[in-house]
């Protein structure tokens, strides 16, 4: 990995090239060479890419009108791109977007004719790790038709960066009612050896129920 800078004939690089991958972060840009590709027959078998590959054949059966009220909905919400610009999407990129998030934590499909990307948030409040369990994050306050997503990863000490890439999500829970989310059995499924003094990194996002989401956070915390 490498990390270049920017001048007078580059101003901005995003994506890949070959097996190079220009990566954007707050500091500047990263270079990244790609390593081998997993096997077509381990990605097939992946439920997240059929899952995605579903809902985005499932566009086809959607009647003449419902397509337009998607193609209209895309008009009223812009997304930030790779080089941090605003960006339209067409409808059926909406519908994806939007749709896959929702089936990635249960949600039915949102409604394009009522469409809102206002996600409402929490402050995180507590953060326990114990060793053994209880393994949970708990919000400031219950916020109505919230789901918060949880990504984890563990990290080799307290001070590494966050990095705000694509991970599977570990928990998925509504808030609308219970500000506690306690994921000790699936922490304790993932990670079986874990020891004291360890160190994970804790990713949340608040998701509406249309499936628009809020900025990713993050917290650093040890074993205890």
């Amino acid at each position: 990995m490498a990390t270049i800078k920017l001048g007078m004939l580059v101003s901005n690089i995003a994506g890949s090239i070959g097996g190079t991958t220009f990566r954007r972060f707050r500091g500047g840009v990263q270079v990244y060479n790609k390593a081998k590709g997993a096997s077509d027959s381990k990605t097939l078998r992946n439920p997240k890419i059929k899952q995605l590959n579903d809902v985005a054949s499932s566009w086809k059966s959607l009647t003449a009108t419902a397509q337009n009220n998607w193609k209209s909905a895309a008009l009223l919400f812009s997304f930030f791109d790779k080089f941090g610009d605003p960006k339209f999407l067409t409808g059926f990129e909406l519908y994806v977007k939007l749709f896959n998030f929702n089936k990635n934590i249960g949600s039915p499909l949102p409604d394009p004719t009522t469409l809102s990307n206002t996600v409402t948030t929490s402050n995180l409040s507590n953060i326990v790790l114990n060793l053994g369990s209880p393994y949970f994050i708990e919000f400031a306050n219950v916020v109505a038709n919230t789901t918060v997503i949880v990504r984890i990863t563990q990290i080799s000490n307290m001070s590494i960066s966050p990095t705000f890439t694509n991970r599977e999500i570990f928990y998925s829970q509504s808030i609308a009612v219970n500000k506690q989310l306690d994921f000790s059995t699936e922490f304790l499924a993932k990670f079986p050896n874990v020891k004291a003094n360890e160190v994970f990194a804790v990713y949340y996002t608040f998701q509406n129920s249309d499936g628009f989401q809020s900025v990713e956070a993050f917290i650093n915390s040890a074993i205890v």
